[in-house]
């Protein structure tokens, strides 16, 4: 119609400022050691079985760090979207298979001075650099980086990435201990996955050497100057005799108890579509003691000393974190019940993690922020139930930490009274698994059992070697239940083969020969480190400068040995001590070095320096040594008023290096 007008809609999309967003999620990153986070998850996406992390300063005092994988590499076409670009990935989102989908986390690598790539892949080789990507960001605009095709290598494949002048050369946040403690607690190396039932990790260890890695104390066997880290969180073994541990410890029992949940529960939540959707989460809690959390734990500050500046106390970093990938995100102890006794509250008594996937993470994935408002409000009521429960259980169960501190004296005299048997332990189920059981239905006051562990376990061995006692097997159920857990506990361990022939002569005339072929599986803790001791001593004399005269594990030190009259004829009649330890550490030894010869250890903390100071519980002090021989290493324990050397006898070390076996799976 003339005259009149008609209204144009005008259609527009949002416009990105690329540099400023890049920018700006690149300086999200909070704490440098996420660097490590993101180099592990890309590494193990990539299907690498190895990473190489390495940091050092250059002649010019600039901090550089290496990461080196055997991963499938880099196409060029992933090298220039995937690695440089912001948003591209190939990993499917929500898949259970691979970490992340962000494609945010290689930003971290841009708070360097120069970055160096070069990759390794099946449709050729390539080598990429960018100088100062961080200052053009700043300035506004797009880095630029260079791509080269390099001469392709038919056999070898991965990525190694060289960041030089990292985080502007501030080096404190990558001393060895210090990123050895944020892997095992905060990347996809220290995944609690193997801890549940139907998860198993790849075959993936991390090889690393921090800044001030002193490698000439140890003997990494695998990797040379390199600290091995293998898959998984670490956990102390579950306590398995109650009744012993009481009977042992004393008031102080409580110290020393752990117990451990798993299991998987469900919430509920409307979604867009206004249908009920099920959201899955897995779980695995601990409830430490405080005195085994520092036997395990070397990162933990020591009580009262406060100029340790990279360590920290059990409440900073104990209690229970809400986590995705099975990597932590967030701990969220604000979500917890009070549990314990009544004196206080015992949140950082629980070391536990909460895996849920469908938790959306903010972009440098330190805050589950951006979660659905009812999703994190169901999931905060399930959690804060199930902790009810295992504080319910904790506290009415006659196995339970506070029942057995508010009953102990009963508990001792009940024990003692009745010392021809152990308490019988029940065999408990998961909490809030979201199955019902029999005879359970309308019972609130009596909840269900929860589930005791499947991990290894620490036997104590009795008076002369007397093997482990079970405690009494009330049905041909449990039985079969605890035969079934010892065998899959077997089939997953690592072990190494034995093969020879063996003659003892029983008379002059009369020699006995055998062929034997052996396996021996690593050892968890003490009394399985006695077991492989045993059969090395069996097979390999020579390797053991003694002989073995008597074994108690009762009360004093392990062993009685005496030197071997061949190899040492004037101490032939010297006897003397020989104790053993799963886990040499320098700290905690609860025996005097007086008339102690030997140490035998499935291995030496590998935060134990040569030329350091090691103490004892009555407080005498000694020199720990290391001495090369050629390609043999020696380790002592030396005090200049101690004509005895107290030699330490690593047998993972002895295994791998002098007999030069490799362990399988």
């Amino acid at each position: 119609m003339e005259g009149s007008s008609e209204k144009v809609l005008e259609m527009y999309q949002p416009e990105v400022n690329q540099a400023a967003e890049m920018y700006e999620i690149t300086s999200n990153f909070g704490n440098p050691l996420e660097l490590l986070r993101e180099a592990i998850s890309n590494a193990y996406d990539e299907g690498a079985t190895k990473l190489h992390i390495s940091c050092y300063l250059n002649d010019d005092n600039k901090l550089i760090v290496k990461l080196v994988d055997n991963g499938e590499g880099m196409s060029k076409d992933s090298l220039i979207k995937n690695f440089w670009g912001l948003g591209y990935t190939d990993k499917v989102k929500g898949s259970a298979d691979t970490i992340g989908e962000k494609s945010h986390g290689t930003l971290i690598y841009l708070r360097s001075e120069k970055i160096i790539v070069e990759t390794f892949h099946d449709t050729g080789a390539f080598r990429s650099e960018a100088d100062n990507p961080l200052q053009a960001l700043e300035e506004g605009e797009l880095f630029n980086f260079s791509v080269e095709e390099l001469s392709p290598t038919s056999k070898k494949r991965g990525t190694e990435i060289t960041l030089v002048g990292f985080n502007q050369n501030v080096a404190d946040n990558f001393k060895h201990d210090v990123m050895r403690d944020y892997i095992y607690w905060f990347t996809k190396l220290g995944s609690f996955q193997n801890e549940l039932k139907g998860y198993k990790a790849k075959d993936f260890t991390v090889h690393l050497k921090g800044l001030d890695y002193d490698d000439s104390n140890q003997i990494t066997l695998l990797e040379e100057n390199y600290e091995e880290c293998k898959f998984g969180h670490v956990f102390p073994p579950t306590t398995r005799d109650y009744k012993e541990l009481l009977l042992d410890k004393g008031k102080n029992f409580f110290k020393y108890y752990v117990r451990k949940w798993t299991g998987t529960n469900k919430v509920q939540i409307i979604d867009r579509d206004s249908k009920v959707k099920e959201v899955e989460y897995q779980y695995v809690i601990y409830y430490e003691g405080d005195t085994i959390k520092r036997n395990y734990n070397p990162a933990l500050k020591p009580t009262g000393r406060t100029e340790q500046r990279t360590l920290y106390r059990v409440a900073d970093r104990y209690g229970i974190y809400l986590a995705k990938d099975f990597i932590p995100v967030e701990k969220v102890n604000n979500w917890l019940p009070r549990i314990g006794d009544g004196s206080f509250t015992h949140t950082t008594a629980l070391h536990g993690f909460i895996n849920c996937q469908e938790i959306p993470l903010t972009s440098d994935r330190s805050s589950m922020a951006s979660t659905q408002p009812k999703l994190a409000d169901e999931l905060r009521k399930s959690i804060f139930n199930l902790i009810k429960e295992i504080g319910k259980e904790l506290k009415d169960n006659k196995d339970g930490v506070f029942y057995m501190k508010n009953n102990y004296n009963a508990l001792v005299k009940e024990y003692q009274d009745d010392g021809s048997s152990k308490p019988s332990i029940d065999v408990p189920t998961p909490v809030n698994s979201g199955e019902e059981l029999t005879g359970q239905k309308g019972k609130e006051n009596n909840p269900p059992p929860i589930k005791t562990p499947n991990r290894p376990i620490s036997p104590v061995l009795p008076v002369n070697s007397v093997p482990p006692v079970n405690p009494p097997i009330t049905s041909i159920d449990r039985e079969k239940e605890y035969y079934e857990q010892r065998v899959n506990r077997i089939k997953g361990k690592r072990y190494f083969e034995v093969e020879g022939e063996s003659i003892v002569s029983l008379t002059s005339n009369n020699p006995y020969r055998a062929s034997y072929k052996r396996k021996v599986y690593e050892p968890d803790n003490e009394a399985e480190t006695y077991g492989v001791f045993m059969k090395l001593y069996t097979l390999f004399p020579d390797l053991f400068p003694f002989s073995v005269l008597d074994y108690s594990s009762h009360k004093g030190i392990d062993l009685l040995v005496s030197y071997d009259n061949v190899k040492n004829p004037t101490l032939s009649d010297r006897i003397f001590y020989l104790e053993l330890k799963y886990v040499y550490r320098g700290r905690n030894f609860n025996h005097a070095f007086h008339s102690l010869a030997y140490i035998v250890c499935w291995d030496i903390d590998r935060t134990l320096r040569p030329n350091s100071r090691v103490t004892n519980n009555v407080g005498e002090e000694a020199l720990f040594t290391m001495e090369k021989t050629g390609k043999s290493v020696n380790y002592y324990l030396k005090q200049p008023d101690n004509p005895i050397q107290i030699q330490i006898l690593p047998l993972k070390r002895i295994i791998e290096e002098k007999l030069g076996l490799v362990f399988k799976r």
